[in-house]
Order: structure tokens, then sequence, then C-alpha cells
């Protein structure tokens, strides 16, 4: 039913289209049911996955060793493993 009427407005059909690569409308729609679910068990509200998405273009060679560093580190400072020396 939903594709029938996607297929039959151009309108929407294009909105589709320009939202369909975007990382922030995958995110969205990856984490609504999770927070929805997590929400209702813990009796709670608001964001499941407050701050934790970010998204910002690497411009040079020290903005991705940076990242790099980061990505490396986190379970580090996370205390959920050890260094590898």
């Amino acid at each position: 039913m939903h594709r029938e009427r996607l297929l039959l407005s151009p309108e929407r059909l294009l909105h589709a289209r320009q939202t369909l690569g975007s990382l922030s409308t995958f995110m969205k729609h990856l984490k609504q049911p999770i927070f929805y679910q997590a929400n209702r068990e813990d009796k709670c509200s608001g964001h499941f996955f407050e701050g934790r998405f970010y998204s910002g273009a690497l411009l040079d060679e020290n903005a991705v060793t940076a990242a790099m560093a980061y990505v490396d580190l986190n379970p580090i400072r996370a205390r959920t493993t050890q260094p590898v020396h």
C-alpha cells in the first residue's frame, strides 16, 4: 500500500529519493524502535543515544589522525580493553 502511494506521487517519490542517502535519516530510523523499547522497559523518556551520533568532515590529515586515535583509544578510556604493547 505504501509503495503504491509513493510511486503514484512524484513529490513523495522525490522526497524519498533525497532522504534515502541521508546518514542522519538512516540513524533516526535505526534508533527510534530501540529507544522506544528501552524507554518502555526503563519507564523513562528522552533520547536513548542522546549526543552519541555526530557526523563531521575530516578535512586534513591531522583531523584523520585525531579521529583514528580517538577510535583506537576509546575502548581503553572506557576500560573495556587493555592497550596492546
